[in-house]
């Protein structure tokens, strides 16, 4: 079980690192929009999308991996009704907790620089954390991710 809780963690992890990338691809759009403008070509248009796309499926895919991995360790999983995943949880943990807030702020944010038309890259930079801040949130608030620390407590010694 520990090898299997060691390589769900690392999933988890390179699942985040590739939602990472996916958000950050936001970032690179209005780089990606100038240079197609300006006649630099495509390659900034193609780097982009590859980030978003791969990014993106790469991430959840992991997830599900992980997902799968916590099933077949988790002897007394209980379903969770559909309002208790952790899309509909908030500041669950620390790190949920951090997520939250910068998800909160990101929104605001988000909408200040599309009422006020602010710069274009803070606007793509303010979708790119949002973007990650949103991945991170349900996450972080998920089952997933509550086992894990149920386990690092239990193994421990300081579960209940």
């Amino acid at each position: 079980m520990h090898n299997t809780m060691r390589t769900a963690k690392i999933l988890f992890s390179a699942s985040a690192v590739c939602l990472l990338v996916h958000a950050l691809s936001f970032v690179l759009m209005p780089f990606a929009s100038a240079s197609l403008l300006s006649g630099g070509g495509r390659s900034w248009y193609i780097v982009s999308g590859c980030m978003f796309w791969l990014g993106l499926v790469l991430g959840y895919l992991l997830f599900i991996a992980v997902n799968t991995l916590r099933k077949r360790m988790d002897t007394a999983e209980e379903r969770q009704p559909f309002f208790k995943n952790g899309l509909f949880r908030f500041f669950s943990n620390i790190p949920a907790k951090i997520a939250d807030v910068l998800l909160a702020v990101s929104v605001v944010m988000i909408i200040l620089c599309l009422v006020c038309r602010w710069n274009t890259v803070l606007t793509f930079s303010m979708f790119s954390l949002g973007a990650f801040t949103f991945h991170m949130h349900g996450f972080l608030n998920g089952v997933n991710f509550r086992f894990m620390i149920k386990q690092d407590q239990s193994v421990g010694g300081t579960a209940k």
